[in-house]
């Protein structure tokens, strides 16, 4: 569940500030756009603008909403706190309140004194300028508190959105590592992001012709670009572009649309250019369910996906795949047939010539077998053309992609003699093409786990907890190049040892043992989501200053996301 508190400030005669005109515009584009976008519920989102939405909003009413959101939050929530207002540098000499975020009511007095205690010393000490505040009608509370306080709330992830002057003037918690004994979903989609409209020395600005603020208004727009249904988006947008939406959306991804935006604008306003600032804790990202997917995941007897699984008819058929064109409707089918008990055939291969071992059934049986799958198949209202039929022993067979034999059954003579390849290994049997694979038991038997499972998960673990680490990290650090705080040259020198040990971790990950049969799902997420980061550390260690290179590796990071996110889902599985 996510619950948000949107607040905005537009009155500010007490503090001698000029008033915001846009705070109501804003306030409804940012709950148009959780609410129809991120499908977040009506009832949790809070909107905090004054009473009768006047502007006038003061530092407790900050204080008091949070603890009242406080209370219903659980780990696996995530909680969203959105300010739109005034933004202040410095707070020496205007004689404005001074607070830090304190729920409790009574002890605001108390922090407002300490922090005007502590503003007088530090002039006295002629020490660095007070850290950026949010300004409020009444007052201002420390930006950096705001962010401290949220960042210790029970909600598993949280998000702070500042729409205000020197918004980027705060310090991010760091990467987030992955320890060693630590349940994944404790890790994935867990800590604090903070998206800031400006850098730490900027002010914000307008948008006159949306009546919004520029940057409220890019990123309510992003938001809904990214969420659009696919009937009436038909393609992907020019900001959309690489991106891709199947019933969900990241954080990081609605901040790379909302970049975009930016990057257009500023190119056609060089006067008021604008420069966001984006730091994420969280343990990959965040991710928001914006629709039924269902679309994506349809299991039909007919359909143009080439990865499409589909159910069963019956019988012994673990699962079928579409294997269509253009021009044809072909299907994979991948069927359980146990070994022979006896040995009633010559043996596959030297290994399998022991009397009594398990042997494959004859062509004719399988022959016979690829037979009644394709009527059935025919039977459910298919009208393939071509079907291939793998056959393994055992589940593990199907889960590891090993088959004792295969066959395929066309539908025409032309269709036969294109599919129907000169093999010693094989021979057509009833029509239907019969191909042995002689060097099944070997492979079989290198197949075979030699850990138990509790060393397996051990092992694994520690490098994952390891892989994971490293990514963060590296994406952590060139997100600070897009923030303009480091540059591409300091990133290259920190992270050229980085490149070879993240190369060797996905090496040693690849020569684990095979993982047990009710752990091939979780093994198989861990082994594409190491892939992702050998992937990033091959990208940077090329010329990714060019700018297709930049977007391989910002594709790479969605990706390493994605399989972030899978893990966590194969996990809970388990």
């Amino acid at each position: 569940m996510v619950y948000a508190i949107l607040l905005a400030v537009g009155d500010y005669k007490d503090v001698g500030s000029a008033d915001i005109p846009t705070y109501k515009h804003d306030l409804d584009i940012m709950r148009k756009a959780l609410n129809k976008g991120l499908r977040i519920p009506e009832e949790n989102i809070r909107v905090i603008a004054g009473n009768d939405d006047c502007g006038t909003v003061h530092m407790k009413s900050l204080a008091h909403a949070v603890a009242d959101v406080q209370g219903q939050l659980s780990e696996e929530d995530v909680f969203l706190l959105y300010f739109s207002g005034h933004g202040q540098l410095s707070f020496s000499g205007h004689g404005r309140r001074v607070a830090g975020l304190n729920t409790e009511a009574g002890q605001t007095a108390e922090a407002v004194q300490t922090a005007e205690a502590s503003q007088a010393t530090n002039a006295a000490q002629n020490t660095a300028p007070t850290p950026s505040g949010l300004v409020f009608s009444d007052g201002i509370v420390m930006l950096q508190s705001v962010i401290d306080y949220v960042s210790r709330l029970s909600a598993g992830g949280k998000i702070v959105i500042l729409d205000c002057c020197y918004a980027g003037n705060f310090e991010g918690s760091g990467p987030r590592t992955l320890q060693f004994d630590q349940a994944f979903s404790e890790f994935a989609g867990k800590g604090i992001a903070v998206m800031a409209s400006t850098s730490a020395d900027e002010t914000a600005r307008l948008w006159p012709q949306r009546q919004c603020s520029f940057f409220t208004g890019a990123l309510s727009q992003a938001i809904m670009e990214l969420t659009a249904p696919a009937a009436a988006k038909q393609a992907p947008t020019p900001l959309t572009a690489g991106i891709r939406t199947s019933g969900k959306v990241s954080l990081n991804e609605i901040y790379e649309v909302m970049m975009r935006i930016i990057t257009i604008r500023n190119y056609h306003n060089p006067a008021g250019q604008q420069y966001p600032i984006f730091r994420s804790s969280i343990g990959g990202t965040i991710f928001f369910r914006t629709g039924d997917d269902s679309e994506h995941h349809a299991q039909t007897w007919t359909t143009s996906d080439h990865a499409k699984i589909q159910p069963p008819p019956n019988g012994n058929i673990h699962h079928l795949k579409s294997l269509n064109t253009k021009t044809q409707k072909r299907r994979a089918v991948f069927v359980i047939l146990p070994l022979n008990n006896k040995a009633t055939d010559p043996p596959t291969s030297p290994e399998s010539n022991t009397e009594g071992a398990p042997v494959p059934p004859a062509n004719t049986d399988l022959a016979s077998a690829t037979r009644d799958i394709v009527n059935k198949l025919r039977a459910g209202g298919g009208d393939d053309e071509v079907v291939w039929c793998y056959f393994g022993a055992d589940e593990r067979d199907i889960l590891t992609g090993l088959h004792y034999a295969y066959t395929i059954w066309a539908a025409s003579e032309a269709l036969r003699r294109k599919y129907y390849a000169q093999n010693a290994a094989a021979e057509v049997c009833d029509g239907i093409y019969v191909f042995r694979n002689n060097s099944y038991d070997v492979l079989r038997r290198m197949q075979t786990p030699t850990k138990s499972r509790e060393q397996f998960v051990h092992d694994v673990k520690k490098l994952l907890s390891l892989i994971v680490s490293n990514a963060e990290r590296f994406v952590y650090d060139l997100q600070e190049v897009k923030n303009r705080t480091r540059t591409m040259a300091e990133m290259r020198a920190l992270y050229g040892p980085w490149i070879e040990r993240v190369k060797n971790l996905y090496i040693k990950l690849s020569d684990e043992d095979v993982a047990p049969n009710d752990l091939h799902d979780w093994s198989e997420a861990i082994y594409d989501l190491a892939g992702w980061v050998a992937d990033l550390a091959i990208l940077f260690e090329g010329e990714c200053a060019r700018k297709e290179e930049r977007s391989l590796i910002d594709h790479t990071i969605r990706r390493y996301h994605e399989a972030v996110e899978k893990v966590r889902q194969a996990e809970a599985n388990i």
